[in-house]
Formats: structure tokens, sequence, C-alpha cells
């Protein structure tokens, strides 16, 4: 590892120009408000028709009786089968075929990498470390805007690109399946044992000198293969749950009366209830994440609109301690409060009860900050 420094200065903005850009900010945390009312309303919608799809599924879902398919056709129908395709894939460089639905090249270059540490000195000083390092990537890091190039110079560009092969045909049991359940297959697993007739390291083809002691432009290639079938030559093949529309002898999307589609694929043997508990689980999950996400942009949005008061203040440290706390209790407070109004609101339409009690706790956090900023 290598290293440098830099100092770099910057001038101390006067008053009015943190009032400007303070003021120029709120155009940014107004977007940021108006978004988050965007985002929480859109996933509530979302997240109560993928409800709604997931309960009809388990209505309508029959289990496939492979002995005799053409009584389900045109039915949503759940199987658990082998995979199987066609024909193995083919690398187009390396000598590596496997019986898989998906095989994956990652190539790996030796490369200096720059990393930074800043300190701040003091308001206008800051003091900035540059250190080097050679590492393993399979993306090209372009040395070119490194502080210091000379003596870190990496290849501009790569020797080998990183490939995703897909078998034409796949099936379960003879019953085809179409490219939405193919998508889903994704456990990748690193293949160790490839064929000796170049020089391999581990479950690397190198490409260099010598493996223990890699220069910079060494690079190494690996292969990843997903889903294998019945052609593999490592195990087993792999079997699936899956769950969709059975048309002419092919597994196809389903689409619900409320649009939505139904094409589920899982590694392992399940049950139809365990797939679709499986969904309601990520669905709730997911609906979570964004709630925060919606609540987190609003929170922020405020933050930078109401910023211009605390900067006002900036000239007094006793008081802007203050005024910053109380600020960001209100904005949190307020955040909260309409986060859970939107929330009840969307949810008006499909349980009323529900949405009410909701709006009510909503009430909570902002009569606490008002109580609060009263005793102040």
């Amino acid at each position: 590892m290598t290293g440098s420094s830099k100092v770099s200065w910057t001038r101390k903005p006067t008053f009015l120009e943190r009032v400007g850009k303070s003021l120029a900010g709120t155009v940014l945390g107004i977007a940021m408000f108006c978004i988050s009312f965007i985002v929480l309303y859109y996933n509530e919608g979302s997240s109560v028709e993928e409800s709604e799809m997931l309960n009809e599924a388990r209505r309508l879902v029959v289990n496939l009786d492979s002995s005799s398919t053409s009584q389900y056709n045109d039915h949503l129908v759940f199987h658990s089968g082998f995979l199987e395709t066609d024909k193995r894939i083919a690398d187009n460089v390396y000598p590596v075929s496997f019986g898989c639905v998906k095989l994956k090249r990652i190539v790996e270059m030796y490369q200096w990498v720059e990393h930074t540490d800043v300190k701040e000195v003091d308001e206008i000083r800051h003091e900035t470390t540059y250190y080097y390092e050679t590492e393993w990537s399979s993306s090209l890091i372009t040395s070119q805007s490194f502080a210091e190039e000379l003596g870190h110079k990496n290849p501009r560009v790569f020797p080998l690109t990183n490939f995703e092969y897909t078998a034409h045909l796949v099936s379960i049991d003879g019953l085809q399946v179409s490219q939405p359940f193919i998508n889903q297959i994704v456990w990748f697993e690193t293949i160790e044992n490839l064929p000796s007739n170049q020089k391999t390291y581990g479950h690397y083809y190198y490409n260099g000198d010598d493996s223990t002691n890699p220069k910079v432009g060494d690079y190494r290639v690996s292969f990843q293969c997903a889903g294998k079938s019945h052609l593999s030559e490592h195990g087993l093949a792999d079997r699936v749950s899956i769950l969709g529309l059975l048309h002419n002898g092919q597994f196809v999307p389903y689409t619900t009366k409320n649009k939505r589609t139904v094409a589920l694929l899982y590694h392992g043997l399940k049950t139809s209830d365990e797939v679709l508990d499986l969904q309601h689980s990520y669905n709730n999950a997911t609906t979570w994440l964004i709630r925060c996400l919606g609540f987190a942009l609003m929170f922020v949005g405020l933050n930078i609109m109401s910023r211009i008061v605390v900067t006002i203040v900036d000239w007094v440290p006793i008081v802007r301690g203050i005024v910053a706390l109380s600020v960001m209790m209100f904005n949190l407070s307020l955040a909260l409060f309409l986060s859970m109004v939107t929330i009840a609101l969307c949810w008006l339409r499909f349980h009323p009860w529900f949405a009410s009690a909701l709006m009510g706790t909503s009430l909570l956090p902002w009569f606490i900050s008002l109580q609060r900023m009263s005793t102040v």
C-alpha cells in the first residue's frame, strides 16, 4: 500500500451566502416533501392489490397431476418438479459447458484502487489522504481520475467481459417454462471443478505469470451456474415449485381480476400454501420498507425546508442548538403525523375501522410535540 496527503482550502461562506443557500435548498425540500406523498399513496394501493391477487390465487389454484395435464389447460396450477433443458450451455471463450438454466462468466482483473480519508483541520482547511492498494475487481477502475496516477496506472480496457448465458428451452416434467419464471432462477453457485486444460487456480482460470504473486493487469475467470438441469454432471437436477397458468403445455403468467400477474417460482419442494405465504410475507416486508422510505423522504424534506430558520439564528450558539432541536422534533412529529394520515386515507376505502384507528393514533405524537413546545 502506498499513500500521499493533500491539503485543500475552502472559503468560509458569509451569513448572506448561507441564507441564500438555505433558500435555494428549499426547492429540493419541497420536491422531496411532495414526492413522499406519492410514494406512500402508491405503496398502499400496490400493497392492497398484491394482497388481493394472492388471495385470488389461493382460491383458484389446483395441484397439477403430471400424468394428465390436458384437463388443467388454462387453469391456475401449482406443480413441483425437476428442471430440464434442451442442451448444455457452453461458454464461447473457455472450454466450459454445463447442464443448467443459467451460466455466468465472471472476470476479475488485478488493479490499483484509490481510497481517501478526509480530516477537517479547521473550518476552512481540509486534509485529504490518498491510499493506493491492489485488489481484484470485476469492473474497470479508471486510474486517470486518481490524485496520483504515477505508479498506480491501470489498464484502460478489460481483457474479457462478464457474460450470462440462458438456456433456450427450459421445462419441468415436459412442460415448458416461460421467461417470467426463468427470470426468477437466480440461486447461483460457483463451479469448483473446472476443466484443467488451461492454467487454473482454485475455481479460477488464471491469466498471468504467477497466481500466488499477481501483478496489475492479471485477470482470472470463474463460472457460476443457477438451476441445475437433468443434463448436469454436478449432482441431481434442482427441484422447483411453480405456480402459474398452464396454457397449451406451457407455464405462463396468470392475470387476476385486478390486472396483476401471478408467476411464482421457488427453489425446492414446497406446497402452494407455502409459496403464497412466502409471497404474502414478502409483500408485507416490502410495504413496510417503502412506508419507512416515504416517511424518511418527508422528514428530510421538512428539515431542508426549515433549514432557513436555523441559519438565521446561527450566529447565536446557545439559541442555535435549542432552535435546531426544536425544529427537528417538530419536523419529526409532523412527518409522522402526515405519513400516518396518508396511509389511513389510502386504507379508508378498504378497511374503514382500521383506518379510523390509525388516524386517531397519528394524533398522539402531534399532541405530545405541542405539549413539549408549550413547556419550553
